[in-house]
């Protein structure tokens, strides 16, 4: 999510998520101070709302793309941004929150609470700087950058959308249409946005001012351009006044990045696992648990020298990792003490086939019981973390997990998971079954194996 979240209001992961008064329950500060492009140059209101239409549409209904505009004032005041703000003003939930509503609702810490935790202070003087049609005085104090689709991994539930890797083999495998039917699109391609002059030239007037700075991916850390963008920030003399944060699979992080770490005043690690050990690698294919691990221990042992305030671990709850999500848990709590112990936990909406949602219900009664069962277990080993505020929050999160799981049935989605999953497997010579020995139930629901299935 966009960088709002970790401003340095917020100091020693401090997160208080109290209303502020006079504050509409539905309001969120990223329409008024936030920029967010995609991984083809889209012009989107925030990452959390990509499954919703977030796309920013100009005053003619067509979308922005960072291709052809990088005007901040004009984007913040088009039509559409205000039409945003008037809503969150009026109390009403956007069409494009629909995950943080949900996310509230079923019990969990949302982006928008965190993101208004982070900008408390602020938020009376945005709503009152805001005209009656919504119209800003546009002043950008947070960038989320998507550099591109460069990666160097191919996780189950990603797309070359996001993933260069998957490019290489996508058509080689079933994505629940056949082998070969979900062909590379130009989107998938994705855009070089990020090397056009236009889009510096805009950065270079945004440096100054910012506050928070966000990179995901693709895999940022090993995007050239991400070095280059930091040292605009620097040359800009504000870095030591910026938050800067990454979503990183932590494969490789460059010793470049961290020297320059030192000359910002805010250093954020989000660290994309899903598991721990071999369904992790699984999942995050073809990460090795050993390297990971490796990883995260050097940022545990180097968090001062490296310029570090949070290392943070997100995962993504699917049908693949919540029967086994405590592994991860037990792994952070037992072996470290600045990385902090307890994941940040989100559902994952989309593909729909990979939602815990279509689990049959004698898996959803064996998931919810080992989750239950896993908060009360934390409670008790977070009683020697008692400052990390953080970790106490992100535990909140497993009751936003069950209730998702258990708020719809898409069982009848089984056999196209299944579908899709042994096809990966045949491609990757892995085994779903071997990694998850608690889907052997699932056997039953397994579609009569096609042979234009099996790759070659």
């Amino acid at each position: 999510m966009g960088l709002a979240e970790n401003h340095n209001e917020q100091k020693n992961n401090d997160y208080e998520l109290k209303r502020v008064e006079g504050v509409p329950p539905t309001l969120c500060a990223i329409p008024w101070n936030h920029r967010f492009t995609n991984i083809g140059g889209e012009i989107q209101l925030c990452c959390v709302s990509e499954e919703f239409g977030n796309r920013v549409l100009g005053d003619d209904g067509r979308p922005l793309n960072m291709d052809h505009l990088q005007d901040d004032e004009f984007i913040l005041n088009t039509r559409w941004m205000k039409d945003v703000r008037r809503e969150m003003l009026a109390g009403r939930w956007p069409k494009y929150c629909e995950r943080c509503r949900q996310t509230e609702k079923g019990g969990g810490v949302s982006s928008r609470q965190l993101v208004n935790a982070a900008y408390s202070r602020s938020l009376p003087n945005l709503i009152k700087n805001t005209q009656i049609d919504g119209t800003i005085n546009a002043k950008v104090e947070s960038v989320d950058l998507r550099l591109g689709n460069q990666c160097n991994l191919a996780c189950r539930m990603c797309s070359p959308r996001s993933s260069s890797r998957w490019a290489r083999d996508w058509m080689k495998v079933d994505h629940g249409n056949g082998v070969g039917a979900d062909p590379i699109t130009p989107l998938h391609r994705g855009s070089r946005y990020f090397e056009t002059q236009g889009f510096w030239e805009n950065f270079k007037k945004q440096a100054p001012h910012l506050k928070d700075l966000h990179f995901a991916g693709g895999e940022p850390m090993i995007v050239p351009q991400m070095i280059e963008a930091l040292k605009v920030c620097i040359d800009s003399g504000s870095a030591k006044n910026m938050c800067l944060t990454y979503n990183s699979n932590i494969v490789t992080i460059p010793d470049e990045a961290k020297e320059l770490w030192r000359y910002f005043g805010d250093v954020r690690i989000f660290a994309s696992l899903d598991a721990f050990g071999p369904l992790n690698d699984y999942i995050r294919h073809p990460s090795r648990w050993a390297d990971i691990s490796q990883s995260l221990e050097d940022l545990e042992a180097n968090f001062d020298q490296y310029h570090l305030s949070q290392v943070l671990v997100k995962s993504t709850v699917q049908i693949y990792n919540v029967t086994q999500i405590g592994d991860l848990f037990d792994y952070l709590l037992e072996g470290f003490k600045r990385v902090i112990p307890v994941p940040h936990l989100t559902n994952l909406y989309h593909p729909l086939y990979y939602r815990t949602q279509v689990l049959p219900r004698e898996l959803k009664a064996a998931a919810r019981e080992q989750l239950s069962q896993l908060k009360e277990r934390t409670k008790r080993k977070l009683s020697g973390h008692s400052g990390n505020h953080r970790a106490h929050l992100n535990l909140n999160s497993l009751d936003d997990i069950i209730h998702f799981m258990e708020s719809e049935d898409h069982q009848a989605l089984l056999p196209t998971f299944l579908r899709v999953a042994l096809s990966k497997d045949r491609y990757r010579e892995e085994n779903l079954f071997k990694v998850l020995p608690e889907f052997e139930v699932l056997r039953r629901y397994a579609p009569q194996p096609n042979p234009v299935d099996i790759a070659t």
